[in-house]
């Protein structure tokens, strides 16, 4: 086994102990947090283009390297034309945002 995953399987184990010594309040909110981690992890990725289709509906849409903002867009291909954009990465899901003010931000 090499070196990296032996220390993954530690750092694992260790989670694991830890993890059963936690209250049920104390899991859900770790799960809560992962949870949040995937969502901003697949917000500051950015995909191939290729990955992109319609199913997906309206996204980001940039050309690489990075020289001006993304396009909002339902089907880039149609509105821009082959070969424009270079990669996608999904609009935010209101479900996991919150405002600073307070204001509730989905039902």
């Amino acid at each position: 086994m090499s070196e990296v995953n032996v220390e993954r399987q530690r750092d694992l184990s260790e989670l694991k102990s830890r993890c059963e010594m936690m209250s049920d309040a104390g899991l859900k909110l770790l799960v809560e947090l992962l949870k949040k981690r995937r969502v901003l992890e697949a917000l500051f990725t950015l995909r191939p283009l290729a990955e992109w289709h319609e199913d997906l509906g309206t996204a980001l849409f940039w050309t690489l390297p990075v020289q001006e903002p993304p396009t909002i867009c339902q089907n880039p291909i149609d509105e821009f034309g082959e070969g424009f954009f270079t990669h996608w990465s999904p609009l935010p899901d209101p479900r996991f945002m919150t405002a600073t003010d307070g204001t509730e931000v989905h039902n």
